[in-house]
């Protein structure tokens, strides 16, 4: 089979397809969430799946090209283009002209449901808040995409219109506005940016979950832009995958076991604090150790050599 065209063919294609979407994937995975990326690379996979297949001309949104529009001729991803035009000529049996269009009307296909999965998980309404949430990256306030002619003051100002009523009592909103204003202008930005915001060079990534302690030294060490941070924390906060919400239950699994099936939710919440908050295993196994050894104690919870266990 690794002899046939075809098959070659889709493994070509899959090699343009696959790295858009696992790309997009690790920002699921994360352990933190990380909303101010969601939009960047939830747009950038979708147009990266219609530029594979065509984008249609004049369309208003990224468009997967029509079926009927799809010809032998139709230009798909680098690798693909590269078998069809070399290797499929070279190895194995020639794609003839009909092959060629069945197999890009197969890709089409393809990257279609792709793009359609992704409207159905972000929908236009979502995406339109992510968009908006970009504000909360210093980095884009000059060359941010907000929406169309927005700039990073009005796109703050249609967050806290959305968010008013959550954010009532946390911070004081008439005053949001003013700390962003000063923080946006304070001689300490810059310095912070680079420091928490930095590429590494031999990674040549940056790590986005820094903007969480960015922020937070701006709450600690900058009062006059305290209300902007807040803000930001509340906006960082917001579920961009199931991750976060998937280790959860992987915790509670661990407590509430078959063996522990009986725990009420005011216990198995408990004991979840203890595993998050408190001292590790060994550690809390080396005091109880001592303790119930300790000379002359008789108490209910004497443990005869606990490190046998």
């Amino acid at each position: 089979m690794l002899q046939d065209n075809e098959i070659v063919s889709w493994f070509w294609h899959l090699t343009d397809v696959l790295p858009v979407l696992t790309n997009m994937n690790l920002l699921f995975q994360a352990t933190l969430p990380l909303p101010h990326k969601l939009f960047e690379k939830v747009w950038g996979a979708r147009k990266g799946l219609c530029d594979m297949v065509g984008q249609r001309p004049c369309a208003p949104e990224f468009a997967v090209m029509k079926e009927a529009d799809v010809t032998h001729n139709t230009k798909f991803g680098v690798f693909a283009e590269r078998f069809l035009s070399t290797y499929g000529a070279e190895e194995g049996n020639e794609i003839r002209s009909g092959n060629v269009r069945h197999l890009k009307l197969e890709w089409r296909d393809c990257c279609e449901y792709m793009a359609d999965q992704l409207d159905e998980r972000f929908p236009f309404e979502s995406m339109e808040v992510y968009q908006l949430v970009q504000v909360v990256d210093p980095r884009l306030w000059e060359t941010g995409n907000f929406g169309a002619e927005m700039t990073a003051a009005t796109a703050l100002s249609e967050l806290l219109r959305m968010f008013e009523i959550p954010l009532c009592g946390i911070v004081d909103l008439p005053k949001v506005v003013a700390s962003f204003q000063a923080f946006k202008c304070s001689n300490r930005t810059p310095k912070l940016i680079e420091k928490y915001l930095r590429m590494d060079p031999k990674t040549e990534r940056v790590d986005e979950s820094k903007i969480y302690d960015l922020y937070w030294v701006v709450v600690q060490e900058m009062p006059e832009s305290k209300d902007w941070a807040v803000f930001c924390l509340f906006m960082l906060v917001l579920t961009t995958g199931n991750a976060i919400s998937e280790r959860g239950f992987s915790a509670m699994s661990n407590v509430h076991t078959k063996s522990r099936s009986q725990l009420s939710v005011k216990q198995c919440r408990a004991n979840m604090i203890i595993s998050f908050n408190g001292a590790s295993y060994q550690d809390f196994a080396n005091r109880l150790n001592a303790e119930s050894l300790e000379k002359g104690k008789t108490w209910w919870g004497f443990v005869d050599n606990l490190n046998s266990l």
